[in-house]
């Protein structure tokens, strides 16, 4: 047998954050196309779901199930984007919270989207800041650097505002590795 699916979804992206601060909350979005021959609207049941309901990782960074409005409809081959706000638990640590698309009362169906989220104090995280000691200049401009930066950054990518940059980040006065 082959053909397309009654109810199927993929995931298109995710702006899911890897890194959160206890607490914090964050507008977050997630796109899924209708791979399936059924289109999904709020009549049907259709949403997109934390997957384990309120037994998983999902659960705790907030709402478990974001809703199609009503009115709106999702073709075969159409795209919708759930946006929704998830917050941080309290607790540091890792988690891993889980969404896919559910048919309420149904089954689960699609791809996940998933994404590793390290919760850590903000104090925690690398804070990367520069000085330079000539800001304006002509071609070629040899620069010092002083790095100013907190939270021991592991590695490091120069790219100007003005442009790529043309060779790898050196560091001269840090241990931390440059990008190959």
């Amino acid at each position: 047998v082959s053909g397309t699916s009654i109810i199927d979804a993929r995931l298109v992206s995710s702006t899911i954050p890897p890194a959160m601060s206890p607490g914090q909350s964050y507008p977050v979005s997630v796109t899924m196309e209708n791979t399936g021959s059924m289109t999904w609207d709020e009549k049907s049941i259709i949403r997109l779901g934390g997957v384990g309901d309120y037994t998983e990782d999902a659960a705790k960074f907030g709402s478990i199930r974001m809703c199609i409005p009503s009115g709106i409809s999702v073709p075969s081959g159409s795209r919708y984007t759930f946006n929704f706000i998830m917050t941080a638990p309290v607790s540091q640590g890792s988690y891993a919270p889980d969404y896919k698309m559910v048919w309420d009362g149904h089954h689960w169906f699609g791809t996940r989207a998933s994404q590793s989220i390290q919760v850590v104090a903000a104090e925690s995280l690398p804070h990367a800041e520069f000085t330079a000691n000539i800001t304006k200049g002509s071609s070629p401009l040899f620069v010092q650097f002083t790095d100013q930066s907190t939270g021991s950054p592991s590695r490091c990518r120069l790219a100007p505002s003005s442009g790529s940059s043309r060779g790898p980040c050196r560091w001269s006065s840090r241990s931390a590795p440059a990008p190959a």
